[in-house]
């Protein structure tokens, strides 16, 4: 047993002799055993500070908080889990009264997936928001629409143990009693690729049936210590709303830059310099030379691998946070959208990080605040769930900016996109000064903005938003 913390001496704890004079040799009397990991954090410090490491590191592994990797295969497993973002378009233009919804089928016998539209046409376009998607990932609070894991989505603490072997692997996954990173090499079922078809860059809420054997495995301790730190900001924030204080973007700013905005560090990014001909040419036999480009006749920029990254939020912190925010917005994908609405009247027109658009098929007597009213197919289920998940409008701020909630973002007739980040959209928003709903482009180009001035058709419309968004793209080398 440990004489400084009365820890038991185990394989993950194995003992160390400290020197109780350091003047002395090291004999039976004058030494004590001890931790490992106090010999490292005593060594020639002070001994105030030695005590607060040692306390810093025995209340993180009190409640599982996230501590040095000391493997690497974790660390090359974990790396490979960073996947980008979820930005795509999948129908450039929609237009309410034109457009109709559009199908993706999947002909086991031709072995072919066809496009085709139905006969439903497309009365609104749509906009969800994720709300702080990414505080509310690592929040870990306890969502009932959340199916696994205690309706919490956990944060991973300090690692346990990597392997490799089949059965352990098999063990963790069986039980489902732990949190884990496992890399396999799955099948999916041809019963299952219309489901999978609408929104293509995500593949989850299947069963897949492992047809090899399950590579590698990495499991970790779970927490949920991030919930009181964000419950507390996002009241704060709140508050700041209310009270009209600019103090709200401050706080907005904490828990949003407090978990994985730095986990996308520099490692693989390169550093540009702008040299010469003569220093190009040395810097192009550098074996951390990445590319060159030519600017001019004599300056080319060149990109140079770093030979360090840098990074202060440790790396599982990050891959559990974007899986979080990722799982939570496919949650609200499967588990409600496809429960209670008629799928033959809506498509996803653009996935984004934290939002997503969706041309709706629903009554053309209503205008486009109508949501998803029209096409509910379960009206119990959708009642029942659907200010679990969306704002309640009856309610107050607390409800609009609650966490594990989407908001609503645009709502609109007409809705054009050529790539990510880069649409442009007709909103349908409120006037105070008129007592009117008033149609507002929504786009960063300043040729969109004659359009507020213009009386013209819906199809003089489309056409100058199609034509302004192609030179926006030109100009932002969107095209090139």
């Amino acid at each position: 047993m440990c004489s400084v913390c009365s820890a038991k001496f185990t394989y993950g704890n194995p003992p160390s002799l400290d020197r109780q004079d350091n003047e002395l040799p090291r004999t039976k009397d004058n030494c004590l055993p001890v931790c490992v990991s106090y010999n490292i954090a005593h060594a020639n410090r002070d001994p105030k500070i030695a005590s607060l490491h040692i306390k810093m590191r025995q209340y993180a592994i009190k409640h599982n908080l996230p501590m040095t990797l000391s493997e690497e295969r974790i660390y090359k497993l974990l790396r490979e889990c960073f996947t980008g973002g979820l930005a795509a378009v999948f129908h450039r233009e929609n237009s309410a009264s034109r457009t109709h919804i559009n199908e993706l089928t999947y002909y086991r016998q031709s072995i072919k997936v066809i496009s085709q539209d139905n006969d439903n046409v497309t009365t609104h376009v749509f906009a969800l928001d994720g709300n702080s998607l990414y505080p509310s990932s690592y929040s870990s609070v306890k969502n009932e629409n959340i199916p696994y894991t205690n309706h919490r989505m956990y944060m991973a603490g300090r690692s346990k143990f990597y392997s490799e072997k089949p059965y352990v692997i098999k063990n963790c996954i069986d039980q489902r009693k732990e949190i884990f990173v496992a890399k396999i090499k799955g099948y999916f079922p041809k019963s299952e690729y219309n489901n999978l078809l609408a929104l293509p860059p995500i593949f989850r809420n299947i069963e897949i049936e492992n047809r090899e054997d399950v590579i590698a495995i990495a499991v970790f301790e779970k927490n949920a210590a991030y919930e009181p730190f964000v419950r507390t900001m996002m009241n704060l924030r709140i508050q700041s709303i209310l009270a009209g204080s600019s103090k709200e973007k401050f706080y907005k700013l904490v828990i949003n830059a407090s978990c994985s905005y730095d986990t996308l560090n520099t490692e693989k990014f390169g550093k540009i310099k702008m040299l010469d001909k003569a220093d190009t040419f040395i810097a192009q036999h550098h074996p951390n030379h990445i590319g060159t480009r030519r600017i001019s006749a004599n300056t080319f920029a060149v990109q140079i691998k770093p030979k360090t990254a840098t990074c202060f939020t440790s790396i599982y912190s990050g891959v559990f946070n974007l899986d979080n925010a990722k799982y939570w917005y496919l949650n609200y994908i499967y588990n409600f959208m496809y429960k209670c609405l008629d799928r033959k009247r809506f498509h996803f027109v653009l996935a984004d990080t934290d939002s997503i658009y969706i041309a709706i098929a629903g009554n053309s007597a209503k205008d486009c605040h109508q949501q998803f009213e029209s096409i509910v197919t379960d009206k119990q289920f959708y009642d029942q769930h659907v200010y679990q998940y969306l704002t309640d409008p009856n309610k107050d701020i607390y409800d609009y900016k609650k966490i594990l909630d989407f908001g609503i973002e645009n709502e609109g007739y007409e809705f054009t996109s050529l790539g990510p980040k880069c649409y442009s959209m007709i909103v349908h928003k409120w006037s105070n000064e008129r007592q009117q709903y008033e149609f507002k482009p929504k786009i960063t180009s300043k040729a969109i903005e004659a359009l507020e001035s213009l009386h013209i058709d819906w199809h003089a419309i489309w056409k100058a938003i199609y034509e302004a968004g192609i030179k926006f793209a030109c100009e932002s080398k969107q095209c090139k």
